[in-house]
């Protein structure tokens, strides 16, 4: 007699198919939301509120290299040590475009080294479009600062006028997403690509050697 095939029938790898592609399209959306919620935490942070209400001009607060400048750094720095591998830049940036603080990989820029002009950035006009408390997530692209593919989260961040002077921007860095998925792949291959141009960001047969392609 014939034996019976125990091979799964093709409806039923497609399922299985689906279901790992909604798993980890399901991952994925979460990363993204817990990237929001961390930008959102750390804009609370009571550093940033005291340096915009500082009396004087930019240049001077950020010269003078006071208590509150110090604290901004401190706090930009906080970040990468709460999320090791995940963030890997992390800047103030006041309304005029100018930074007011940037640490790299825990290194605090010095003031000669801070960008005079960050509003041509794509994420600056759409951060300061939105009201307090929500954030802007950036197309992914690659940091001049860490040369590495990367997503930007940024958020207004508000003064004791309760207008708009500054914004609290980060990079989380498509390895990161990648590492996350990876560790939940079960042996299937991952891409990460742009949707709107079907470009593919993260790409390889091995997901443990995916690297960024530029």
């Amino acid at each position: 007699p014939r034996r019976a095939s125990h091979r799964p029938l093709p409806s039923r790898r497609s399922a299985r198919r689906r279901r790992s592609y909604r798993d980890h399209a399901s991952a994925l959306d979460s990363y993204f939301a817990r990237s929001r919620e961390i930008n959102l935490l750390a804009a609370q942070n009571p550093a940033f509120r005291e340096f915009v209400d500082l009396d004087g001009a930019l240049s001077t607060k950020v010269r003078a290299n006071g208590s509150e400048i110090r604290k901004v750094n401190e706090a930009l720095a906080y970040l990468e040590k709460l999320y090791p591998g995940q963030i890997g830049e992390a800047c103030f940036i006041d309304k005029s475009g100018a930074e007011s603080a940037r640490v790299v990989h825990g290194k605090h820029a010095h003031v000669h080294e801070l960008s005079p002009d960050e509003s041509k950035n794509p994420f600056f006009a759409p951060t300061f479009a939105l009201p307090t408390g929500e954030v802007h997530q950036a197309r992914p692209y690659v940091s001049p600062d860490t040369n590495e593919w990367v997503i930007s989260n940024s958020t207004p961040i508000s003064s004791g006028d309760g207008h708009k002077h500054a914004i609290l921007h980060f990079e989380v860095t498509l390895e990161s997403f990648r590492r996350s998925l990876a560790s939940s792949a079960n042996g299937v291959v991952v891409r990460i690509a742009d949707r709107s141009s079907g470009r593919v960001i993260l790409d390889g047969d091995d997901i443990s050697a995916l690297k960024p392609h530029a």
